[in-house]
């Protein structure tokens, strides 16, 4: 928000690269994911006014864990079956930026 604010201000001034607008962050992730680096990147998602953070994952444990660490961030936790039911979420909202933080990650990603 800072960024943005500081950007807009200094626009036609000096050159920027762009005033960036509302962004969404979607985050696959399982039972084998570091809930501080997925609230890390939930929070610097925040930063973005207007922006929203998704966690999509199995795990019910990393779901309770991450809420319980994200109070203030705008955003949704979407609770699976299964990692290729959270892929199918994933490509439903089709985001800006796609973390996948799974163990294997590969396998979740189709050539």
């Amino acid at each position: 928000m800072y960024v943005s604010e500081a950007k807009r201000q200094v626009f036609g001034l000096v050159d920027i690269d762009m005033i960036a607008g509302p962004t969404e962050l979607v985050i696959i992730a399982n039972r084998y994911s570091d809930p501080k680096f997925i609230v890390a990147d939930l929070r610097a998602q925040a930063e973005h006014s207007g922006g929203l953070a998704i966690l999509i994952t199995n795990s019910k444990s990393l779901a309770k864990e991450v809420k319980a660490m994200s109070d203030g961030i705008n955003g949704f936790i979407v609770l699976t079956k299964n990692l290729e039911q959270a892929v199918d979420v994933a490509n439903k909202i089709a985001p800006e930026h796609l973390e996948i933080l799974v163990q294997d990650g590969r396998r979740l990603v189709k050539a």
